[in-house]
């Protein structure tokens, strides 16, 4: 983000939102900056990191390695297990 950007954390957001509207509620969920995948199968995982993954590089944004979990049954996000 730009430097001085006010409502920068907003602004993200938003493009996030864009970015992924196409597939929001179909196999992935948004929430501010964190972008969660949910598949049946393992196959249907694969298939849908790979959607968002290519949508990533067409958009140019990067992940943060460190923050990511690939491939989990169950994650914690906003404090419930899902």
């Amino acid at each position: 983000m730009p430097f001085r950007l006010k409502n920068a954390t907003r602004t993200f957001s938003r493009t996030i939102v864009e970015v992924f509207k196409d597939w929001t509620n179909q196999f992935l969920k948004v929430f501010v900056d964190d972008v969660n995948i949910y598949s049946r199968t393992w196959e249907e995982e694969l298939t849908h990191l790979k959607v968002v993954l290519t949508r990533l590089r067409e958009v140019n944004l990067k992940l943060n390695l460190g923050k990511c979990s690939f491939g989990a049954q169950h994650i914690v996000f906003l404090g419930v297990v899902t």
